[in-house]
């Protein structure tokens, strides 16, 4: 997956990006819980809720880590298999992949 978050909005915490079982990419900047619901729903109306792949930019640090805990709820609601989506995070050394349900 190609993303590129240069220039994630200054004023949203993270910047994310998934890619679907259909193979399609989507991202957005995380300003607050309306925009994760928006979001969501977009994936709802396109019957693409089946994330493969997850990618989060924390905007202040600028570093790739999990979303908020909440988010994580929403994505195990999407759908039954996005507890087996892979969320690249930071590790020693470098960075590692886990799927969303080990991070509960």
């Amino acid at each position: 997956m190609r993303i590129i978050f240069a220039n994630a909005n200054p004023y949203s915490d993270q910047a994310i990006a998934v890619q679907t079982s259909k193979g399609n990419h989507y991202g957005f900047a995380y300003r607050d819980e309306a925009s994760e619901d928006v979001f969501l729903n977009m994936l709802r109306e396109r019957d693409d809720c089946a994330l493969d792949l997850l990618v989060c930019l924390w905007t202040e640090t600028r570093e790739v880590d999990q979303p908020c805990m909440r988010m994580k709820k929403k994505l195990m609601a999407l759908h039954l298999a996005n507890g087996d989506m892979l969320l690249l995070l930071k590790g020693e050394p470098g960075l590692i992949c886990r799927d969303l349900k080990r991070l509960f």
